[in-house]
């Protein structure tokens, strides 16, 4: 029983020796375009096109992906966290220039990320990201009078080759890759 109060204790003082590190920690929101979900989405029907010999088709249009993320500086150099993603597309479907009906997607991911850090200078960062993680891609689909709808779930990835952070416990960021965050991706950040 001592042991287990001692251990309590010793976990307890550890915890919260963690998080009285002052800016060991992220909270991120942010907004990217050009997504990794409307890339293989384009792929797809190229496919779709393909098959049915361009009887049917669709002029589908991705809104961007809206980010919210939790950051861990486990060491001056790596961060670790998760990210959550929320992308929606809509488009409308048609076969021999008729339109038939009207598509919605739903794209959800759930991914782990790290950070590299180059280098830090003040409240100016430099950094690089690897994400790896699930999106959930949810479409309905009214064609015809019908409903329809259907669920999957993909791997997803980010590469974040060059990212920028400017502030000390509140600022923005701006990042530059290809995945789930989008080609070019940007927001707010606060550190605690």
């Amino acid at each position: 029983m001592k042991k287990r109060v001692i251990i309590i204790l010793l976990s307890s003082i550890l915890i919260a020796n963690i998080w009285a590190q002052e800016g060991r920690h992220e909270m991120r929101v942010g907004y990217g375009v050009a997504t990794s979900n409307g890339f293989i989405n384009a792929l797809n029907d190229m496919q779709i096109t393909d098959a049915t010999r361009n009887l049917m088709s669709g002029d589908k249009t991705f809104k961007g992906a809206f980010q919210f993320g939790y950051k861990y500086s486990a060491t001056d150099k790596i961060n670790l966290g998760i990210s959550l993603s929320y992308e929606w597309a809509k488009a409308n479907s048609f076969r021999d220039m008729d339109m038939l009906g009207k598509l919605n997607s739903d794209y959800y991911t759930i991914a782990a990320e790290a950070d590299y850090v180059y280098f830090r200078r003040e409240k100016f960062t430099f950094y690089s990201t690897l994400g790896l993680g699930a999106t959930i891609y949810d479409q309905t689909s009214k064609i015809d009078g019908m409903n329809d709808s259907s669920s999957k779930t993909n791997f997803n990835f980010q590469i974040t080759p060059a990212g920028v952070k400017y502030g000390d416990h509140f600022g923005f960021f701006g990042e530059i890759g290809f995945g789930y965050k989008g080609l070019f991706n940007f927001g707010l950040f606060s550190s605690f």
